[in-house]
């Protein structure tokens, strides 16, 4: 659907995203219950997507740290 349009594109998951379906149809790897972290650099821009959902609940959180493994 969004492949027609020729701007770049970042996802990131919402408050209510399942985070393994969100990983298997947008990222296509992964830890299916790891956060969905995504950064990259568009015309000079860097563009950073944080996951602070906390599974199973609506609200969010954000650490002061995050293991990537």
């Amino acid at each position: 659907m969004l492949a027609p349009i020729a701007a770049p594109k970042i996802f990131a998951p919402g408050n209510h995203a399942l985070r393994p379906a969100f990983r298997s149809v947008r990222l296509g790897a992964g830890e299916p219950q790891a956060p969905c972290l995504h950064e990259e650099v568009i015309s000079g821009t860097h563009v950073i997507a944080l996951d602070y959902s906390i599974p199973g609940r609506i609200p969010g959180a954000l650490a002061r740290t995050r293991s990537t493994s």
